[in-house]
Parts: C-alpha cells; structure tokens; sequence
C-alpha cells in the first residue's frame, strides 16, 4: 500500500514537471500587426475636386497597408473607400491578364462612368493613374457585371 502511495506521489509530481516545461516557449511572440515587414505603402491617386482643371487633376496620397499580392484590389478599395466613393457599393474587383487591368462594377456605376466627358474622367483617371503605375499593368478597361463595356458616351 505504502509502494502504491509513494508511484502516485511520483507520477504527480513528474506529470507536474512535465506539464509545466511542456507550457514554456522558447520562441517569442510576434504579432504580425507589430512586425513592421508585414505592411507596405503604396499610392493611390485622388481627384482634385478643388483644382483649376476638377475634370482631369489629381493628387497622391500614400497609405500603408498590410502586404499583400493584390496591390491593385488593395489600392481601388482605398480610393472608392476614400475619394470616389460614389463607385464603392459598386465595385465588384480588379482582374489582371496580358497587362490589362478589367475593372468590374455593378451596372449603377455606368451612372459616373458613362456621364459627360467631365464626371467620366473625374472617376476614371484617379482609378488609371492608381492601377498604371504598377508595372504589370499597361491598360485599364472597365467591365459591368463582367461583361467589358467599350461604348462610352461623351
């Protein structure tokens, strides 16, 4: 009995030390929203709603944001979100293929987009300047629900 008493005892207190260097870390912690390797700045180009030429002017503004591979997706939802934020309900993304980047919005953006030649460029120079300086992207169209749409007015 006293044998059965003194395996308990051990496997207690060994099951103890075991458990308590089982709990301790050797590697730090690092939150990633610290780590200053996991952000990136990136521009993004604003309509100058208060500029001589409102039509065609803009202006950069650099934001950081969490790294990420689609930097394109990234910068057009901060611009909608920001500045043109009569497109943000309606942007549906931003593909890349061949150097083009396709816009794709929901039909009620076609409301700025295919206005008069003014409201047209106000909205769609901030968004070519912003995706045209990545060196992926040489061209920008702009797609309704998927389908390109080539037919402006103005």
């Amino acid at each position: 009995m006293v044998l059965i008493g003194a395996i308990v005892v051990v496997l207690a207190i060994g099951g103890y030390f075991i458990i308590k260097n089982k709990n301790k870390s050797t590697n730090p912690i690092v939150s990633p929203i610290n780590n200053i390797e996991d952000k990136m700045e990136i521009k993004i180009y604003f309509n100058d709603s208060n500029s001589s030429d409102p039509c065609n002017e803009t202006y950069e503004v650099t934001r950081t944001i969490p790294k990420t591979l689609a930097v394109a997706d990234a910068s057009l939802k901060i611009l909608f979100s920001e500045n043109l934020t009569e497109l943000k309900n309606n942007y549906l993304g931003v593909s890349i293929k061949d150097s083009v980047a396709v816009v794709n919005f929901k039909r009620p953006a076609l409301d700025y987009l295919n206005n008069t030649a003014c409201i047209q460029m106000s909205f769609k120079i901030p968004i070519e300047k912003t995706l045209l300086q990545y060196p992926t992207i040489k061209e920008v169209d702009y797609s309704i629900d998927g389908k390109v749409f080539t037919e402006f007015d103005a």
